[in-house]
């Protein structure tokens, strides 16, 4: 990277420092959302990383989880049983894997529950459990 910075030092020069910096920042701050320890590297997975801005589009509760009140932000999802708009559920969900927990088998459950109660199909073969041991 520091490379590419010698390279098109010039050009980056064009642009406000602020802007090069919020650009940078954000850079960097997806590269760590998106680093993936080895061991789970069976479980090809996507991960949405959302950055708020004062164009930001999601809508955003607040949540108390475990005592900390926290933003959450909701990705628009739709079913078969929920057809407003938003992401198709049926076509982006491929499969769920239950990370290493105590609980596995009734998370498992509930989740198979959920997308039956979603009208996904073939609910309980889009979720598992990971092979991961609980450490």
């Amino acid at each position: 990277m520091l490379d590419n910075i010698d390279a098109y030092l010039d050009d980056l020069r064009r642009y406000e420092p602020a802007k090069v910096l919020e650009y940078f920042v954000n850079m960097l701050m997806t590269s760590l959302f998106s680093i993936k320890n080895p061991g789970f590297n069976e479980e090809r997975e996507w991960r949405f990383v959302y950055h708020e801005s004062a164009s930001s589009h999601l809508h955003h509760d607040i949540v108390v989880v475990d005592g900390i009140p926290q933003v959450i932000y909701k990705l628009p999802l739709s079913s078969p049983s929920a057809p407003q708009t938003g992401v198709p559920l049926e076509e982006a969900l491929e499969e769920i894997i239950i990370g290493p927990s105590q609980y596995a088998e009734v998370i498992e459950l509930a989740f198979v529950r959920m997308l039956d109660e979603l009208g996904i199909s073939n609910a309980a073969e889009r979720v598992s459990k990971s092979n991961i041991p609980l450490r």
